[in-house]
């Protein structure tokens, strides 16, 4: 099982030209360890998977998460955890059976 990390637009300045939600999935890289020497520090690597999804990026919350999750289902992604929430995107971490 590969863990990855699925981004999905949430404002317009994220936004396809059409002002549509995009959403990718991320290789999830080891950037280096903490102090401790044992808990990996993660970085992003480059999108595995684009896809554009059939709301606005700056529409409802709700709205737009229902519909990457949906579009994760499509693919074969599974959400592991909440989606977290930063300014103009929201991240979480999918896994994929390979």
């Amino acid at each position: 099982m590969t863990t990855y990390v699925a981004a999905v637009c949430i404002t317009d300045n994220g936004a396809t030209p059409d002002g549509r939600a995009a959403l990718d999935v991320l290789e999830r890289l080891v950037h280096g360890y903490d102090r401790d020497g044992e808990t990996p520090i993660y970085t992003t690597g480059n999108a595995v998977e684009s896809v554009v999804l059939d709301v606005r990026a700056d529409g409802e919350m709700e709205d737009i998460l229902e519909s990457a999750d949906a579009a994760l289902e499509r693919l074969g992604y599974t959400l592991v955890g909440d989606w977290d929430i930063a300014d103009i995107a929201a991240y979480a971490q999918v896994v994929r059976d390979q």
